[in-house]
């Protein structure tokens, strides 16, 4: 290659070339060589066309292969693509489900919130108003210690005759006075 390009050059300036005593040119004491010219034979030229012309069919057939090989892998990708647009369109309707369906939720815990608010109030109210009933009702109670107790003891009758003997004149009344009377603890017949 660097000897075309000096063969080149030399062609172009030839009064550089250095010549011999009958005035040809020196081709092998010149700096620069002048270009041989290689002369062709018309069978060199057909088999360097030959070659030329396989080397080219050859390169279109690779490319040929390479292009239905690039049409395979399209296909293949366009499908992928389809079927991964159909999965996203999928997931999409998906999450808007899910976030429809939270909203929902939220919707229905907030009224939760507030009805779980009621009746907590509603609840502490009850346990009040029951804590001062009870606080009403035993200052009405009337604990008695010291009775002996007897087996199978009528225990309403015996408080009633106590009161009687206490208060006479509530004899009458002694079924409304009396609403409830009990024993606190076990029955022991030993205990006074």
């Amino acid at each position: 290659m660097a000897n075309s390009k000096a063969n080149k050059a030399l062609l172009l300036h030839e009064y550089c070339m250095d010549t011999d005593a009958k005035g040809t040119k020196n081709a092998l004491t010149s700096p620069c060589k002048p270009p041989v010219p290689h002369k062709k034979t018309k069978g060199d030229e057909e088999v360097s066309s030959n070659a030329s012309n396989d080397k080219i069919l050859e390169a279109v057939e690779n490319l040929q292969k390479m292009m239905l090989n690039f049409g395979e892998e399209m296909k293949q990708n366009t499908l992928s693509i389809a079927n991964i647009a159909k999965a996203v369109e999928f997931n999409s309707v998906e999450i808007q489900d899910c976030k429809n369906t939270n909203e929902k939720l939220e919707k229905e815990m907030a009224q939760l919130k507030t009805t779980n608010a009621e009746l907590t109030k509603k609840f502490q109210d009850f346990e009040r108003k029951a804590a001062e009933s009870e606080h009403y009702k035993r200052r009405w109670n009337l604990r008695i210690n010291g009775l002996k107790e007897e087996k199978e003891e009528d225990t309403r009758q015996k408080v009633a005759n106590l009161i009687k003997q206490i208060m006479p004149h509530w004899k009458e009344k002694m079924d409304f006075i009396l609403d409830m009377v009990r024993s606190l603890g076990p029955n022991n017949t030993n205990h006074p």
